[in-house]
């Protein structure tokens, strides 16, 4: 019993909270009340229930664009067309998703949205990157390689991308997508040298080379929609980009066995001189966006394949401890390449008016 009665005091709280929260919100219940007003056709009833309320009510963004559309029909249907252009744009700007429905919608209210610009007029967004890079050499730069003791590249992971991407539509489901983008990129480069005497090497060298990028990529973007999944778009991208190198250091590791007391000898280069500035390439990719807010997350793999030689020919390292490490690390020429995966979020940016 005692539990049955304080079921009925919650229940009747939670009525009393609710009516007393009507009661101190008459401008959300002069909403429903002009909806039917206009299902009864007493279209000139709709303004002096929603229009004060525009100006004072606290009203959500769903409600207070529900006002909106409710005071644009009855301005089509009284004939004051000023004050429904006028009360149209406001509604645009309050819900920039706002959308017809040729269900429910009369086709003077369709007419008049088609009149405006309700479609995002660019995109916006950011991404974290991450890459894996590999090394295509292109020609020899060092006596050894031609002896048959030819360095390994092997691809490394740069961990750490950051983007700023911009969308631009240019016709039905293509854009145009520029963006700016800041990487760490990575190759790792073994070699090692073998004594005549013995047959067995006797100086070893691995580099680990990290790299710091500024990019420009500008590409064309095509949007796959599906209609059954609305929020779900797949996409297609390709175009040119140009690269700046803004930093590249090599940390070097040479395990000597025949010289310098059979000793490991590390330290590290800074090898941005031997590199190339500028680099330009080709990126291709495909990816897919998610419908979330104002906006849409994003998934991306793209290629990105360099159509210039990143090592200068006939580049001189700093000295290091031993000639015979110097020449151990001396690069070949090579272009870099890399596959990015990346996840950002994008921002739709409205800007409603007349068309």
């Amino acid at each position: 019993m005692q539990r049955i009665i304080c079921i009925l005091i919650i229940v009747a709280l939670a009525y009393s909270a609710r009516a007393q929260d009507s009661e101190d919100k008459p401008c959300v219940q002069n909403i429903q009340t002009a909806q039917q007003r206009y299902d009864e056709g007493r279209i000139q009833d709709i303004e002096p229930l929603l229009l004060n309320c525009l100006e004072q009510a606290d009203f959500t963004k769903a409600q207070k664009a529900e006002a909106l559309r409710l005071l644009t029909l009855a301005y089509i249907f009284l004939d004051e067309d000023q004050k429904a252009e006028a009360t149209m744009l406001r509604l645009l700007k309050t819900n920039h998703e706002f959308r017809t429905n040729p269900a429910i919608d009369p086709t003077e209210f369709i007419t008049l949205y088609n009149q405006f610009r309700h479609e995002p007029v660019f995109n916006i967004g950011i991404k974290y990157m991450v890459n894996l890079s590999q090394a295509e050499v292109t020609q020899l730069n060092s006596a050894l390689d031609l002896n048959s003791d030819k360095p390994a590249y092997q691809p490394r992971v740069g961990l750490f991308g950051l983007g700023i991407n911009f969308e631009y539509k240019i016709a039905d489901r293509l854009y145009l997508f520029p963006e700016l983008q800041f990487r760490n990129m990575a190759i790792q480069r073994t070699q090692s040298q073998t004594g005549t005497a013995t047959g067995s090497p006797y100086i070893s060298t691995t580099t680990f080379e990290e790299m710091q990028w500024l990019s420009l990529p500008v590409s064309a973007k095509y949007v796959i929609s599906f209609e059954k999944q609305p929020k779900f778009k797949l996409y297609l991208l390709g175009g040119l980009s140009v690269d700046y190198l803004l930093k590249a250091t090599k940390p070097v590791d040479a395990n000597v066995l025949q010289m310098i007391n059979d000793q490991d000898v590390t330290f590290q280069l800074t090898t941005t001189p031997d590199k190339k500035p500028l680099n330009f390439g080709a990126q291709a990719g495909l990816g897919t966006t998610y419908k979330v807010g104002e906006g849409f997350l994003s998934l991306e793999l793209r290629y990105a394949y360099s159509f210039t030689n990143l090592t200068k020919p006939g580049s001189v390292l700093q000295p290091s401890q031993a000639a015979q490490i110097n020449t151990l690390i001396q690069d070949d020429i090579y272009k870099l390449h890399h596959i990015a995966i990346s996840l950002g979020y994008t921002l739709n940016i409205y800007i409603p008016k007349p068309l």
